[in-house]
């Protein structure tokens, strides 16, 4: 038969790397006169075993590599992204509020101390609404500190503090205030 011929010729041309996962019968590897008489026999399971990779015992080497990534590594992979994502977005709000609560409280302090410096001071020596100073200011980003005296009557006064900043992320301005009453005869 001629089929089997073409066949042989196609076992032929395969690569020896592909071609030794396949087990071709003694009969077909004969000279071309064994081939006009095997044309004439009949097919049978023997003779069509080049086709169909060999199933002996010694011969179960892995199919063809594997190339790309499955669906569940790509699951897998995007999973764990997203979870890094997550947490380094939390992270970094958290270095924000942080940084938030650190110039919070360092404003508070300021405002703390300027009112103890008032509260210390005698009644008549009072200073007068305006800017004032402080040592810690400097590590607020673009503050200020007023202060804003009233005079209730001729023995009492309210004194209000005012800090301000702006925020270093978003620019926005932050502000506090602590006020207080202070008479002539103390607190």
């Amino acid at each position: 038969m001629r089929i089997f011929a073409i066949a042989k010729n196609a076992v032929e041309a395969i690569p020896s790397s592909f071609a030794s996962d396949f087990a071709i019968h003694p009969s077909h590897k004969a000279s071309e006169d064994n081939e006009a008489s095997s044309d004439l026999r009949k097919a049978s399971e023997d003779d069509r075993q080049f086709i169909f990779p060999a199933r002996r015992p010694g011969n179960l080497k892995a199919g063809p590599k594997q190339h790309g990534h499955t669906l569940v590594e790509v699951l897998i992979a995007l999973f764990i992204l997203v979870v890094m994502l997550l947490l380094y977005s939390a992270a970094s709000n958290s270095v924000i509020l942080n940084r938030d609560a650190k110039h919070k409280e360092l404003a508070l302090r300021i405002l703390v101390s300027k009112m103890e410096d008032l509260r210390a001071t005698d009644f008549d020596s009072l200073p007068v609404s305006g800017a004032l100073t402080h040592p810690l200011l400097g590590q607020l980003p673009s503050s200020t500190l007023d202060l804003i005296m009233v005079d209730v009557d001729t023995s009492l006064k309210s004194a209000t503090v005012v800090i301000g900043w702006q925020d270093a992320v978003n620019f926005n301005s932050r502000q506090l205030k602590l006020a207080t009453y202070i008479s002539n005869q103390g607190l």
